[in-house]
């Protein structure tokens, strides 16, 4: 079970509750030793737990820099909800 909390100081706030995976076998993934750094969309060095998503279709990427560049809350708002129209 993976649990997440926060303490103000005098009250213990529940955040997430969530199984951990369980794996079958271990699985052997061959990856390139050297990628353009420019080829990289992200890394990752630690996490909760190792995963692999099946079937993936698209990858939707938000230029980190661009994003950035959006002057008002309500644009970034509205880009959000469109990624996540994507997503489902």
């Amino acid at each position: 079970m993976d649990v997440e909390f926060a303490w103000d100081g005098g009250k213990l706030y529940l955040l997430q509750c969530r199984t951990l995976p369980v794996r079958e076998e271990p699985h052997h993934v061959e990856l390139p030793v050297e990628i353009p750094r420019d080829d990289v969309l992200f890394t990752n060095e630690k996490g909760v737990a190792n995963s692999i998503i099946r079937d993936i279709e698209y990858i939707v990427y938000v230029d980190p820099k661009a994003y950035r560049l959006v002057a008002s809350v309500e644009e970034k708002v509205s880009l959000g909800r469109v990624v996540g129209k994507i997503n489902r």
